[in-house]
């Protein structure tokens, strides 16, 4: 028996309206592919093949990003520097903040004494908080130099 004072699901507006939630999850989905992308052809505009690793962590931290390039040139967030430049914009941005991330992305092929070069760079401006950046190895399990 069902008294008349109850109300129906069709009474209360039971249907929920998924299109919104749709529309928000493709947006979502377009963000990450769109940025995914740009990451890679950012890589490739500067010429810098980074190496393979197959341990470490994908964590993007927010800061400096400094491309050693195979011929030795330097980029200090997309745009090339010399070393003294380099030295300079360094000390200014410790001078600012201290604990400011630094990414450094060598060319695989590039000479191991210009990435130590920038990491002494790193050190007498006083940041320390160094990063290597460097591509998902392939074969996880493969031996290095092999």
């Amino acid at each position: 028996m069902q008294l008349q004072d109850e109300e129906t699901w069709d009474d209360v507006g039971g249907l929920i309206n998924v299109t919104p939630l749709v529309d928000v999850v493709f947006q979502l989905l377009l963000f990450f592919m769109l940025t995914t992308t740009f990451q890679h052809k950012e890589l490739e505009q500067l010429g810098v093949e980074l190496p393979q690793a197959s341990a470490g962590t994908s964590e993007q931290a927010p800061g400096l990003v400094i491309e050693v390039h195979r011929d030795g040139r330097l980029s200090l967030s997309g745009r090339t520097v010399t070393d003294a430049e380099l030295r300079f914009r360094l000390q200014e941005r410790a001078k600012a903040d201290k604990q400011t991330a630094v990414t450094i992305r060598g060319d695989a092929q590039a000479m191991h004494q210009a990435i130590v070069g920038v990491m002494d760079a790193c050190a007498s401006a006083g940041l320390t908080q160094l990063a290597v950046g460097t591509l998902e190895s392939k074969a996880a399990g493969k031996a290095p130099g092999g």
